[in-house]
């Protein structure tokens, strides 16, 4: 299933390290009054967050 795993962070974060996979809320669409919060898979350096 896509998204069901980390990434592989290695070489996203360029000359940062290290890089983690995390994951961070998704953006809320739609109906923001649901208990469903979806979440996405991100790469994180530091303080910066970059997309797989």
């Amino acid at each position: 299933m896509i998204g069901s795993r980390p990434p592989r962070c290695k070489g996203i974060c360029l000359n940062c390290g290290p890089c983690e996979a995390v994951q961070v809320p998704a953006t809320p669409q739609g109906d923001e009054s649901s208990n469903y919060k979806p979440m996405n898979w991100k790469c994180k350096c530091g303080k910066f967050i970059f997309n797989p």
